[in-house]
């Protein structure tokens, strides 16, 4: 599946973090056509959380693209978790006012393979292996239309597209065990 495949009569929620991967699928997705609404949470988490939500809200601006922002406020235990679970609550909230089709995520091929070997490394067996081009949860269908772009071809169009973004410092933190993989 491609973004130029998905329905330009439908409405979108985009969720865009303001990293490279989300801030070209919103470039994508905004030349293509297609009725988008952009979904930013900012989790007051790091230094640059701000400055991630302003380079997201700055392109919405220039587009004429609706923005809507989530705050996030306090958590405790797993971060992730709590985190993905806040995000896709907000998403389902998006879906309901704006009447959308589905959800858009950056995912990409370097993400379908960290996915694949986290699987194997945790020893799952899971319905399938890597990442889904299209997912339901609940009544929320996730639509993954970069999955056959490497990250070296994300950052190709970023740069020959001019696309400001931010850099996520916490990619780098080995903490993580995605982060270990890549």
């Amino acid at each position: 599946m491609k973004i130029k495949d998905l329905e330009k009569n439908k409405i979108y929620i985009i969720g865009v973090s303001g990293g490279m991967d989300s801030m070209v699928l919103l470039d994508m997705a905004y030349k293509c056509g297609l009725n988008i609404v952009v979904a930013h949470v900012n989790y007051q988490k790091r230094i640059s959380s701000d400055r991630d939500m302003e380079i997201v809200k700055t392109y919405c601006h220039d587009h004429f693209l609706p923005f809507e922002c989530l705050f996030a406020g306090k958590h405790e235990g797993n971060f992730q978790a709590w985190a993905r679970k806040l995000r896709y609550d907000f998403f389902t909230e998006l879906l309901k006012k704006y009447n959308g089709e589905g959800i858009l995520i950056a995912h990409h091929q370097d993400d379908l393979i960290e996915t694949y070997l986290l699987q194997k490394q945790r020893r799952q067996i899971p319905l399938y292996w890597g990442i889904n081009e299209v997912t339901q949860i609940s009544d929320m269908i996730i639509y993954r239309p970069m999955l056959t772009m490497t990250k070296l071809e994300v950052e190709k169009y970023c740069f020959e597209n001019k696309i400001l973004y931010g850099e996520d410092e916490s990619n780098a933190d080995n903490r993580y065990t995605r982060n270990k993989i890549r």
